[in-house]
C-alpha cells in the first residue's frame, strides 16, 4: 500500500474526528463498513471517548472483520483472534497484547451500561489492517493491508511498542519510558520500542570485578551474556579473566568466543552493515556483543540524561546492546554497558544500565572498531 496514502487517510481520520468533538454530531452516525460490508449496530453504539478515540462494541465490527472474539471474565480482557495474530485488550489498561507483545494505547477498553468497548483503530492495527476515512461516502472504512504478493501485513505507520522476553512488569517501564522520554534526553513521541530483557538481575557493574576492573569491560559483557542464556550459569567475570590473560590487559574477539564456549553460550556472528541489521536482530529476540570506540558516542555530562556515553574514557570497548527505542523518528540502542562504577541516576538506578546511544553514531563506532556482532542465542 502507498504509505503516503495511507498515511494522508489517517491524517484525514484525524481532522474528521476533531470536527465531529467540536460539533453536535456524534461519531456514531456515520456509517462504518468493514470490508466493503455495512455494520449495523443496535443498542450499543459506538462513541469518541475522552481521548478522543473511537470506542465499539466489542464483538460487532470484529465478527465482521473476520476475527474470533472472547471475554475472558476472570482475567477482564477481550482476546480477537485472526489469520494467526491474537490480540489481548485488558480492560481499563492503556496497552494491548499482539501474540504476547505489548503495544501501549493512548486510550483503553471500557465497560458502559453492560457493554463492553474497545478502541477499533488500536485493535483493528494489531491484526494487521487498517482504518480510514472515505470522504465521497463520509464513512469509517476498515480492510485488510494487503501487500505485494498478496499477503496481509500491520501497518508500517502505527505506534508500535514491542517487548520480549520479560516479565509483568513490563507495561509500568513501558509507561515510565513515554512518560520520561523527554527528561531522559528522548524526545517526545516514542514511536517503537523493543527490548529483550529477561525477569531476573543479570547486568554486571565491571567496577565490582575486582583485579584488573578497569580492563574489565569484556570479561563484564560476556558474564552478562552467559546470564542472559542461562540463569543457572555459574559465569563470572573473574573467572573470566582468570581463564583469558589473568595478567591483566585488554580482551580481543577470541577471548570473547573462547569464554563464551567455556560458558555454554550459543552464539554467532554477523557483520554489521546499517543500522537495520541490529535492529532486525533484537526484533528477533537476541542480545549483541559489541566493541565499538566510544569516542564515536557523544558525551553527554548531563546526569539527569540517560542518552550517551556517560564517562570520560572514549577507546574500545564491549558491552551488551538489548533492545532500541524509536522517538521522533531516530534509533536509539538500548544498552547494558558494565562501565558504570557505581554511578547512579537519583532514583538508585546504575547509569550503564538501560542506557540509550543514537542510533547513527553506534552503528558508525562500530564499523570504525570492529564492525562484527556476536549475536547471542535465543
Amino acid at each position: 500500500m502507498n504509505k503516503c496514502f495511507k498515511q494522508k487517510r489517517h491524517i484525514s481520520l484525524l481532522l474528521v474526528l476533531s470536527l465531529l468533538l467540536a460539533s453536535s454530531f456524534s461519531f456514531a452516525t456515520a456509517p462504518f463498513y468493514v470490508n466493503g460490508n455495512l455494520v449495523a449496530f443496535e443498542k450499543a453504539q459506538p462513541f469518541i471517548d475522552e481521548n478522543g478515540r473511537t470506542q465499539v462494541p466489542l464483538r460487532k465490527v470484529l465478527e465482521v472483520y473476520g476475527a474470533r472474539v472472547s471475554w475472558n471474565l476472570a482475567s477482564k480482557e477481550a482476546t480477537a483472534a485472526k489469520d494467526g495474530i491474537e490480540v489481548r485488550v485488558p480492560l481499563g489498561q492503556k496497552y494491548l497484547y499482539r501474540n504476547n507483545v505489548v503495544i501501549p494505547m493512548d486510550t483503553s477498553a471500557k465497560v458502559i451500561e453492560g457493554s463492553t468497548y474497545l478502541p477499533i483503530r488500536a485493535v483493528v492495527e494489531a491484526l494487521g489492517g487498517t482504518v480510514g476515512w472515505n470522504t465521497s461516502t463520509n464513512s469509517i472504512e476498515i480492510s485488510e493491508t494487503i501487500g505485494n504478493d498478496g499477503s496481509v501485513n500491520p501497518p508500517q505507520n502505527s505506534d508500535i511498542f514491542v517487548a520480549l522476553h520479560v516479565d509483568t512488569s513490563t507495561p509500568s517501564y513501558l509507561k515510565l519510558l513515554k512518560e520520561q522520554s523527554l527528561a531522559w534526553g528522548l524526545g517526545s513521541k516514542i514511536e517503537a520500542y523493543v527490548t529483550n530483557d529477561r525477569p531476573y538481575s543479570w547486568y554486571i557493574d565491571q567496577g565490582d570485578t575486582g583485579t584488573h576492573s578497569s580492563n574489565n569491560c569484556g570479561p563484564s559483557t560476556v558474564t552478562m551474556a552467559a546470564r542472559w542464556f542461562d540463569k543457572a550459569t555459574s559465569a563470572s567475570a573473574q573467572k573470566a579473566r582468570l581463564n583469558n590473560r589473568p595478567l591483566g590487559g585488554w580482551w580481543y574477539s577470541g577471548d570473547i568466543d573462547d569464554s563464551l564456549t567455556r560458558f555454554n553460550v550459543g552464539y554467532s556472528k554477523t557483520t554489521l552493515k546499517d543500522t537495520t541489521t541490529m535492529t532486525s536482530l533484537l526484533k528477533a529476540g537476541h542480545i549483541i556483543i559489541v566493541n565499538n570506540s566510544m569516542d564515536g558516542i557523544p558525551l553527554n555530562e548531563d546526569a539527569t540524561k540517560r542518552t550517551n556515553r556517560f564517562y570520560s574514557f572514549d577507546s574500545g570497548h564491549y558491552f551488551i546492546v538489548k533492545g532500541f527505542v524509536q522517538v521522533d523518528q531516530k534509533i536509539y540502542f538500548e544498552v547494558y554497558d558494565p562501565n558504570s562504577w557505581n554511578m547512579r541516576y537519583s532514583d538508585g538506578y546504575l547509569m550503564g544500565q538501560n542506557r540509550y546511544y543514537e542510533g547513527t553514531a553506534l552503528v558508525r563506532s562500530i564499523l570504525d572498531w570492529y564492525p562484527t556482532l556476536v549475536v547471542i542465542d535465543k
